[in-house]
């Protein structure tokens, strides 16, 4: 609404002079030598999400070899590093789930992997779960498990969320979903865990996904499966947390495992 017209900046105001205008620049209306002019409003805060798609890095498809985070992933630790080791204490060359396996980290693929019959042919297409080779959407982190490192334990974890700071509201539904694809005869088993530890281990942080058994993979081309877990225990508790992928137990060369899309997401 707007009210009579003050003539001068000086004097009791009475009305209403001002409109709200959404238009930068607009004039409004203007007193003597002074322009009331618009402004764009700030943007409302939007609810948190973050998602990672792995595109972008550069590949590492060698066995043995670790997949090093970079650009929009550079906040990722892949392998020892983010591992404390469970029967020492100390920095990480055992996850401690199943004793006595030497921890690693992933690799980062593109299209298909190096091992035939075995993991995605390329990324997700988030819309629909399909694989895709296209430029934008080809890349995914995997188990490269040939040359006999299906024995050991894959390790990653993300960047730490304070979700209590982060979230537009602490009383909406807080979710972690990712894509997996574990096509293979001899694929292994997926752990997710979450901790606020910076590096850590199966004793210290808390699991909140197991996937032991895998049903719908036909073939390198079938379509990727999407994976929703609940954080809500965690959005309002005033820490950082870090989520950790931990992958194990394949039995041969046919054991690749993906995961692609990682998201966080409020609501």
């Amino acid at each position: 609404t707007e009210g009579a017209t003050a003539e001068k900046i000086n004097t009791t105001i009475s009305g209403n002079i001002v409109r709200l205008d959404r238009i930068a620049g607009n004039l409004i209306n203007k007193i003597n030598g002074l322009n009331l002019t618009g402004a764009t409003p700030p943007p409302p805060p939007s609810a948190f999400s973050k998602i990672y798609q792995f595109e972008g890095q550069t590949t590492q498809e060698t066995a043995g070899q670790n997949w090093s985070p970079s650009g929009d992933a550079s906040d990722w630790v892949n392998g020892t590093s983010a591992v404390t080791d469970a029967e020492a204490g100390e920095s990480g060359t055992n996850w401690g789930k199943t004793s006595a396996k030497q921890v690693k980290g992933w690799n980062l693929g593109t299209d298909g992997t190096t091992s035939s019959a075995t993991g995605p042919g390329g990324g997700v297409d988030i819309s629909d779960g399909s694989i895709t080779t296209a430029d934008a959407e080809d890349n995914y982190v995997y188990a490269e498990v040939s040359s006999n490192q299906h024995l050991k334990t894959f390790v990653a974890r993300t960047p730490g969320f304070n979700f209590s700071t982060e979230m537009l509201n602490t009383s909406s539904d807080l979710n972690l979903k990712y894509w997996i694809h574990a096509f293979g005869s001899q694929v292994g088993d997926l752990y997710v865990y979450i901790d606020t530890n910076t590096a850590s281990n199966h004793s210290t942080a808390t699991l909140i996904a197991s996937h032991e058994s895998f049903s719908g993979f036909t073939g390198t081309t079938s379509n990727w499966q999407e994976q929703t877990v609940s954080l809500n225990s965690y959005r309002a508790v005033d820490a950082t947390h870090y989520i950790y992928f931990v992958y194990e137990g394949a039995t041969g060369f046919n054991g690749d495992l993906a995961f692609d899309a990682v998201q966080i997401i409020e609501g």
